[in-house]
């Protein structure tokens, strides 16, 4: 059991893990969210302002296109989905970082899968300049939906799908069904996948994150000066 005797170093352990998951190994499937909104809860461990997300996706069959923005929304919980909107930000051409899997990944469509259709995966950090504000212990939604340029004549449409991760903490992902007007699980139409969680993480305040570190430094120059 890890025990920590110095408060100010215990809060700063207590920030550095406001996370979700990564994602589940190169084989966890991918849900499609070109123009289609999916969303996953997360329990802040911390008080603060949540300035960075990273998240991780992939191209169904490898066809690259161009995000040209990509929606986030914070929303609230609704009794194990996502609930009233208290925060929402677009960000324009989003760029990322992409990574060779060791072997393909399923995708998920509201049609149904495609099945062994991704081998690349990429990882994705927002930076958030007017992040909101969340309370430790309280239950969120962070929502996404890409916007993908349309494909030029004759050519297949692109499609990004957002990362599962292994397991479900929490409520499982939903997506929003627009023609029912309602949220339902993403693997809704392929249940054999059972329930999923997306793979994403929130990332601390940087600036919070150097007021512990100052003063984590002042508490142990104190107990310095005391053992001179």
């Amino acid at each position: 059991m890890l025990r920590c005797t110095i408060p100010a170093l215990c809060l700063l352990m207590l920030v550095a893990v406001t996370v979700q998951a990564g994602p589940g190994g190169p084989v966890s499937p991918a849900i499609n969210m070109t123009s289609r909104t999916v969303a996953d809860d997360f329990v802040p461990v911390a008080s603060g302002a949540l300035s960075d997300l990273r998240i991780w996706y992939t191209w169904q069959d490898d066809l690259v296109g161009n995000m040209s923005s990509l929606h986030m929304a914070i929303r609230g919980d609704g009794s194990g989905q996502p609930g009233a909107l208290l925060w929402e930000r677009d960000f324009n051409n989003p760029s990322a970082t992409g990574y060779l899997m060791p072997m393909a990944a399923d995708f998920i469509n509201p049609s149904g899968v495609n099945y062994s259709s991704s081998f690349w995966f990429y990882q994705l950090d927002l930076h958030i300049t007017d992040p909101y504000q969340v309370t430790a212990g309280t239950t969120y939604w962070v929502e996404l939906m890409a916007v993908v340029d349309p494909a030029a004549t004759g050519q297949p449409q692109p499609l990004l799908g957002w990362k599962t991760t292994a397991g479900v903490c929490g409520s499982p992902a939903m997506q929003y069904d627009a023609i029912g007007q309602k949220w339902c699980p993403v693997t809704e139409l392929c249940p054999e996948y059972g329930g999923m969680d997306m793979s994403f993480q929130v990332v601390p305040e940087p600036a919070t994150m150097t007021l512990l570190g100052t003063g984590l430094a002042a508490l142990l120059m104190r107990r310095r000066r005391r053992g001179a």
